[in-house]
């Protein structure tokens, strides 16, 4: 994430739901000061602990197709 402009540029687009891991305190704070939106959360976890997180009904249902987007994690 950084300063989160990717995640910024990113969540540009309110039907996505866009999630970025920053584990420096300071580049993660202002980020989410400088860059935040409605769909889009700053974290300090790393994605795949995320997606270890949720259940496997929801990570098969979200991971059968390609392409297919999965908006179902939380920080």
């Amino acid at each position: 994430s950084g300063t989160g402009l990717f995640a910024w540029l990113a969540s540009e687009d309110a039907r996505r739901t866009v999630i970025a891991s920053e584990f420096d305190a300071p580049s993660r704070e202002w980020a989410a000061a400088h860059r935040s939106r409605p769909n889009l959360r700053y974290c300090d976890r790393l994605l795949s602990e995320l997606a270890a997180a949720i259940s496997p009904f929801q990570r098969a249902a979200c991971f059968s197709k390609v392409g297919k987007r999965c908006h179902v994690l939380r920080c």
